[in-house]
């Protein structure tokens, strides 16, 4: 079996938008039988309104610590450049802003669980932007 990817481009999409109706409108236009189509979960995360608006929430002190040990150390000193991340990327992480990183951090533990916390991006699908 051999796939084709396909980019298509669409509006943006809003909060609380009726993308049900856009999308089959726009895969009855495009879409052949047997077609697959892959929508990228942060643009249905917005249409869904699923947002938090991080500047409303307070982080604990075991994110603020974790936040810490977990970026501006583990990974950037340790995982990091063993995993072989470009240098942009290790600078980055040295510098990682701990307040933000903390608030981020305390929403992926209540929504994703502590495992998913430990990861240096993109933590339980949750994106910033």
């Amino acid at each position: 079996m051999k796939l084709k990817g396909k980019a298509i481009k669409t509006k943006y999409w809003l909060p609380g938008e009726d993308i049900y109706t856009y999308l089959l409108y726009i895969a009855d236009r495009i879409a052949k039988d047997g077609d697959i189509i892959v929508i990228s979960e942060k643009a249905l995360a917005v249409a869904q309104k699923r947002l938090i608006d991080e500047s409303k929430i307070k982080p604990s002190l075991f994110s603020i610590i974790m936040t810490f040990i977990l970026m501006r150390i583990f990974w950037a000193y340790i995982l990091g450049p063993l995993c072989r991340f470009k240098l942009k990327t290790i600078n980055f992480l040295r510098k990682y802003p701990i307040k933000e990183g903390a608030v981020h951090k305390q929403i992926c533990i209540k929504i994703a669980g502590p495992l998913q916390a430990l990861k240096h991006y993109s933590e339980g699908g949750i994106d910033l932007t």
